[in-house]
């Protein structure tokens, strides 16, 4: 009956917590979990039960207020989530609701994943509580990164983050897999690859890292990875970069696709296409520049209905960013 097992609680916060997980069908378990203050420590068998079979949840509070942790449906779509409640069992937080790719409930497979306390601009329990993927996961595990465009949104994402404007939060978004993260940038040149590397996945200079989305593992080998990257760098040119139509979260779910894995929650696609403009955003995105130089796979680039590039019709030049970084920009002769 298990459907998300956490591996491991972080208390990133000054505060003290207390958990409780509900036994199959109902009562409390009989022992309660002390978090405390910067705890960061594995967790054995601590699990979010389904819906159907549980009166409790896993239950979460502070002294003042309480959050119910289960899996069940959400809406229309298709399988289960993780879904946050209060006390009452009112819907809270369901921007931070995780889509599962759990089995049935008599499966014994479960979902692992980190349950994380960390400030986000807000005091109440339900701005605090969030569950990522394991940070020892395998290595071929998909990661959608979520960030914050800037500190100063970070409140404003807060803020939205209800049942009514939980659509218009501002977000970068970043693919991770294999230890490697990717994402999709404006470039000064219209023809360069406007897909970057990142070799320190959840970290940017200018972006503030919220949350990892895991979204399953790829079935491609890191060759295959690099091919697809390489491939895709010919469609993803900076140049084509657009804050409503073509940006990073559109880059980030035709990546997930081509991974073979799940697609960009649908809050924070709607949030970068409508959202940005409505917070007047639109000059101050971090995302028009990267924060280091692109890569280019010189062995594998390869457009569609083209032969592989090979390095001997490669050029370089170098190139000041706004940042007075110089960088080296390969193009194709």
């Amino acid at each position: 009956m298990e459907a998300v097992r956490i591996v491991r609680v972080r208390n990133a916060t000054n505060r003290t917590f207390r958990i409780r997980a509900a036994e199959f069908l109902g009562a409390f378990a009989s022992e309660c979990l002390t978090i405390p203050p910067h705890f960061d420590e594995a967790i054995p068998g601590l699990s979010v039960p389904w819906a159907p079979f549980t009166r409790n949840g896993l239950c979460i509070w502070d002294g003042e207020d309480t959050v119910r942790c289960v899996v069940g449906p959400h809406g229309g779509s298709s399988g289960d989530w993780l879904r946050l409640h209060a006390d009452s069992w009112d819907s809270v937080a369901k921007r931070r609701w995780i889509p599962l790719k759990c089995g049935s409930w008599f499966s014994s497979g479960a979902v692992e994943l980190e349950l994380v306390f960390t400030e986000r601009g807000s005091s109440k329990l339900q701005n605090v509580v969030c569950f990522e993927a394991p940070r020892s996961a395998p290595s071929d595990t998909v990661f959608l990164n979520i960030y914050d465009l800037l500190p100063s949104t970070s409140l404003a994402n807060s803020v939205l983050d209800n049942g009514f404007t939980k659509r218009l939060g501002a977000y970068h978004a970043a693919v991770e897999v294999y230890g490697r993260e990717w994402s999709f940038f404006k470039t000064r040149e219209h023809d360069d690859s406007g897909i970057f590397e990142s070799p320190t996945p959840r970290y940017h200079s200018v972006h503030v890292f919220r949350e990892s989305i895991n979204l399953g593992r790829t079935s491609l080998d890191i060759p295959q990875i690099d091919r697809l990257f390489s491939r895709m760098g010919c469609l993803w040119t900076g140049g084509r970069y657009d804050l409503l139509s073509n940006n990073c979260i559109h880059f980030c779910d035709a990546a997930l696709g081509e991974l073979g894995v799940g697609s960009v929650p649908t809050w924070a696609r709607c949030l970068h296409e409508v959202g940005a403009s409505l917070l007047g955003m639109v000059t101050t995105l971090g995302c028009v520049f990267p924060q280091r130089e692109p890569e280019f796979y010189e062995s594998t680039a390869k457009c569609p209905d083209q032969e592989a590039v090979p390095a001997s019709r490669l050029s370089s030049r170098s190139t000041t960013y706004p940042d007075d970084d110089e960088w080296t920009v390969f193009e194709i002769k």
